[in-house]
């Protein structure tokens, strides 16, 4: 339905005349906006639900001292929960590198002039391959997709323990 959805409003008949002059179709705009579609309400749910756990008395006192709102929440806030945050964001990741449906729909191949002339999205090569050469060489590329999700997810959990360690001093 996000396809879909994203297709309608950049087609000619779009209600809204900005969204139809964007290149989405087939774009790196295109598939950050359906990645972003799919992937922000899971980060915006737990994150609503990491910041309604925080007792308020920690942003009274910030404020009560002086400090803006942003300032609160970059110093004080911020720091307390910045394990659950990026938590949150793996979450929303994983779900984004999954995402197929809208991505084939918007942006089956991503057009690249400088570089390349198009770029296939992982999930939508991972199915090429499977329709066109068969299992085999789309599970080299599912292997290698997950290979490099596992490193990266290794590498957020380690930045995350390093984030909530014990300040000693």
């Amino acid at each position: 339905m996000v396809g879909l959805a994203i297709l309608i409003m950049a087609s000619p008949l779009s209600p809204i005349p900005l969204v139809r002059r964007l290149p989405i179709v087939n774009s790196l705009l295109g598939l950050v906006l359906a990645y972003f579609i799919v992937s922000s309400p899971i980060a915006v749910g737990s994150l609503v639900q990491v910041f309604e756990r925080i007792d308020p008395v920690y942003e009274d006192v910030g404020l009560a001292i002086g400090m803006s709102r942003m300032r609160v929440f970059i110093k004080l806030i911020l720091p307390m929960t910045i394990g659950e945050v990026v938590e949150s964001y793996l979450l929303a990741w994983a779900r984004a590198i999954s995402e197929f449906g809208s991505i084939a729909l918007v942006a089956y191949y991503v057009i690249t002039p400088p570089l390349f002339n198009y770029v296939y999205p992982t999930s939508v090569l991972v199915w090429y391959y499977y329709e066109t050469y068969g299992l085999e060489p789309a599970l080299s590329y599912a292997a290698a997709t997950l290979l490099v999700s596992l490193v990266v997810l290794v590498i957020m959990e380690a930045v995350r323990h390093y984030l909530n360690r014990p300040i000693n001093g």
